[in-house]
């Protein structure tokens, strides 16, 4: 199942979902179509921080006062 890349900042010690790692059958797609769980939003994609992402030094988007878009992709 494809999942959520997860940051991990340091100074405000939030997760910050920063995009979508594919699975191999999403990748396989001809449009690379990212799975979806059973409740059918991206939202809830299982989360994943890799070790390179974890303490990035900084604060998340948010708390910068940069707003994430909304999870359904709408202004």
């Amino acid at each position: 199942m494809c999942e959520w890349r997860v940051i991990h900042y340091a100074d405000c010690n939030h997760n910050f979902a920063q995009s979508i790692n594919r699975c191999d059958a999403a990748r396989a797609r001809p449009n690379q179509q990212t799975c979806l769980p059973a409740s059918g939003r991206e939202r809830d994609l299982p989360r994943s921080v890799d070790i390179q992402d974890q303490n990035t030094p900084g604060k998340c988007p948010p708390c910068l006062g940069i707003s994430p878009p909304s999870s359904e992709h709408s202004q």
